[in-house]
């Protein structure tokens, strides 16, 4: 009867764990909802108004520093995190600070960007990096410092 007993919170606990479990496309894809969104991040704020206008990006906070300050991982274990890179058409791409160069998945959304006088449409492409525990093989080939990092952190 124990036996039944405990095999049966077994399963209860792990159908448990399977029902609040979120899949890690839904939770990159709320956490990078902040980057368009959220006036501390990327997204333009009319100065004579302070209206934030969501979806829409501000160029003068299109650089990797400005996105530390909006998401940022501790160097030592944020590359198990979620990470990102940004990528918008025309301009430089950005990165959160524990990007390692490759993704698991892509995420896309129609956005306007701001360059100070002129508003344009287009995409936006945000490139998911998720919990990494080592690079790939062939990463470490083409970006010596991640394998050296890799190295460092298992010792």
């Amino acid at each position: 009867l124990s036996i039944v007993i405990f095999a049966f919170a077994f399963i209860i606990s792990s159908y448990k764990a399977k029902l609040v479990n979120v899949p890690g496309e839904v939770k990159a894809d709320l956490l990078s909802l902040r980057f368009t969104n959220s006036p501390d991040c990327l997204a333009y704020t009319n100065p004579s108004t302070g209206r934030v206008h969501i979806g829409t990006i501000d160029l003068a906070k299109w650089t990797s520093d400005h996105l530390a300050t909006c998401y940022y991982t501790e160097p030592e274990f944020g590359y198990r995190g979620i990470n990102f890179l940004l990528s918008i058409p025309g301009y430089e791409d950005i990165q959160t600070n524990n990007w390692r160069n490759f993704k698991h998945y892509t995420l896309r959304r129609n956005v306007l960007v701001w360059d100070g006088s002129t508003l344009d449409a287009t995409n936006l492409t945000i490139f998911v990096q998720e919990h990494v525990s080592r690079a790939p093989k062939a990463v470490c080939a083409e970006v010596e410092e991640v394998c050296d990092e890799q190295k460092r952190i298992d010792r």
